[in-house]
């Protein structure tokens, strides 16, 4: 396997950046061969410091250490940033992020092998190269690359545009490929292809490589677990975090228009399926990594885009902090956390903590004896409505932050916000047994609820109490009782059972 050079007809700047690249990671097909006996896989250079270089850390992990290499190299016209993880197991990840001239083609992967496999999926379907012949110019969100060897999980370079408010524009014409030649020998060559497409852009890509199979082809429950992982449709992981298809109701949106999401859904799905696949632990270690850069001084992760209602409403005009998402995320680093002992994931969290616990002594408002807290954050905004789900949510983090560290006044806090609905419960019911999205500082209730999104949230802080040798909320089952009344009426099925 090999980082390589650019081809001679491309200008002079590209070529030296590419070697570069190519010198930081030394991943050459006479390496491989020459360790086939012992461990197929490249090892990342851990004495060298070669240029480019701009940071070096670790993630401890209850099971070893694993090292990452920041790199950057820059030219007139070109940038190339890119990260390496060593796992504890050998295996590795390697990002990168390239900027290109327009029309470029540049090679970023080398792979010379006598067997090669290919699978990808198109979300309903898995696909595969023919055994017997697997020549070809292959596109694909990603593929399982299975040689006598080496095993390769390959998210494809994608191309997008950056554009205002942090949001991206996808340029499928301009999205990487795969070419499978066969040599003189008999043996197989792949090269893998980032495209340019101009100082704007970034041509971005991740892929995992490990000593064993990644998946059992013969497994059926395993191929329809990862049949939609394929890092296309809505939602997009790029190097510098998650992407969702921009709302219509945000300032920027269009066709293939992406903003950044805190949420981070493909993310979540690795951290939770990484108990069985050692590919998405490494997975996502890259993507929580990626994450963690976003994180703001005062220690939320912002959306960038700005809502065309919350601007109009509440004054919200530019990045701002949205209580569900990063209610969502921070769930997500406390299981890692707790999983995975990741030791560097601590202070992170209670950075969040710490300003969560201010943010609601400061916009929170009395309702029903306990704490309302509004959906959303940003300077000078007029004070935003409370929506039951995001204060579900809320307290859903709290309840297993204050277990997680042993943190009372977590608890307490969310004791608080569960005592505002519960006093209100009554409230929130609908003539049709629905039931309000929201309430407003003022006590206005209104907006229309998501069909189940609430009431599984009900359903978790049941759970949520269970746990913690507490009785059932008969205020939470009232409204989960009128709730699915409704649900049942209008045919929803999606809810937690």
């Amino acid at each position: 396997m090999t980082f390589i050079h650019t081809p001679p007809r491309i200008c002079k700047t590209l070529t030296l950046i590419a070697v570069s690249l190519c010198l930081i990671l030394i991943f050459t097909s006479c390496s491989i061969a020459s360790e086939r006996s012992a461990d197929p896989l490249p090892k990342m250079p851990q004495a060298a410091d070669y240029g480019g270089v701009t940071r070096k850390y670790q993630y401890t992990l209850k099971d070893g250490t694993t090292e990452v290499a920041e790199r950057k190299l820059e030219g007139e016209e070109s940038q190339i940033r890119s990260k390496f993880f060593q796992m504890p197991s050998g295996d590795y990840v390697f990002a990168g992020s390239l900027t290109l001239q327009d029309g470029v083609e540049m090679p970023i992967l080398r792979l010379d092998c006598s067997e090669i496999r290919m699978h990808w999926s198109d979300r309903t379907a898995w696909n595969s190269s023919d055994p017997d012949d697997p020549e070809g110019s292959y596109q694909a969100g990603c593929f399982f690359v299975d040689t006598e060897d080496t095993h390769l999980l390959i998210y494809m370079p994608q191309c997008f545009e950056h554009i205002e408010q942090g949001c991206i524009r996808h340029l499928p014409e301009k999205d990487g490929r795969m070419d499978v030649t066969r040599t003189e020998n008999g043996a197989y060559h792949l090269e893998l292809y980032a495209l340019g497409g101009g100082s704007d852009t970034t041509s971005d890509f991740f892929l995992i490589c490990s000593k064993e199979p990644i998946l059992d082809w013969t497994d059926e429950q395993a191929l329809s677990f990862w049949l939609p992982y394929t890092n296309t449709g809505d939602g997009r992981f790029l190097y510098d975090g998650y992407y969702w298809i921009s709302s219509t109701l945000n300032e920027v949106s269009g066709e293939n228009v992406y903003a950044n999401n805190v949420a981070c859904y493909f993310g979540k799905s690795f951290v939770y399926g990484a108990p069985f696949y050692d590919a998405m632990k490494a997975g996502a270690l890259f993507m929580i990594d990626a994450m963690l850069e976003n994180q703001t001084e005062e220690g939320y992760w912002p959306s960038n885009v700005v809502s065309s209602w919350l601007s109009e409403d509440y004054g919200i005009d530019g990045s701002y902090y949205d209580t569900r998402f990063n209610s969502d995320f921070v769930k997500i680093l406390m299981h890692s956390y707790s999983d995975w002992e990741i030791a560097e994931l601590k202070d992170v969290i209670l950075d969040y903590f710490a300003f969560y616990t201010g943010f609601t002594e400061g916009y929170g408002w009395g309702l029903a004896g306990g704490l309302a807290v509004p959906d959303y954050y940003y300077p000078g905004m007029t004070t935003p409505h409370m929506a039951l789900n995001h204060q579900l949510a809320e307290i859903d983090v709290l309840y297993e932050a204050a277990d997680l560290f042993g943190r009372e006044d977590l608890r307490e806090l969310g004791d608080r916000l569960l005592t505002a609905i519960e006093g209100s419960a009554s409230m929130w019911i609908k003539p049709d047994n629905d039931l309000h999205y929201s309430i407003h500082p003022d006590g206005e209730l209104g907006g229309q609820d998501y069909p189940y999104l609430t009431y599984n949230d009900l359903y978790v802080m049941q759970e949520d109490l269970r746990a913690m040798g507490r009785p059932d909320s008969e205020a939470l089952q009232m409204l989960m009782d009128h709730k699915k009344l409704w649900m049942d009426r209008n045919g929803i099925t999606g809810y937690r059972k």
